[in-house]
């Protein structure tokens, strides 16, 4: 499973950034909630990249979480945006 790639990449570095590392496990989990909180009071953020490059879009997708994708394009997050894999 694609999603389970990203989430032991992201859990092997916990010290560093643990905003966007919370952040990433929120949307590989599905918590919309979580996510859209965070996205209120920090719209700034929505492209936040934990060390490994993993950011919420590339993790909701893998995940396959299309509620919190179509909520991340929606807010305007980078289609672009690749973690250290591609």
């Amino acid at each position: 499973m694609p999603g389970n790639i990203i989430f032991k990449t992201i859990m092997g570095n916990q010290e560093s950034q643990p905003e966007a590392l919370s952040l990433v496990q929120s949307a590989l989990s599905g918590e919309k909630e979580a996510i859209e909180s965070f996205l209120e009071a920090n719209p700034e953020k929505i492209n936040i990249q934990d060390p490994q490059g993993n950011h919420m879009l590339g993790a909701a997708c893998c995940a396959g979480h299309i509620h919190i994708v179509e909520l991340l394009l929606e807010k305007g997050a980078d289609k672009e945006l690749k973690n250290d894999i591609g």
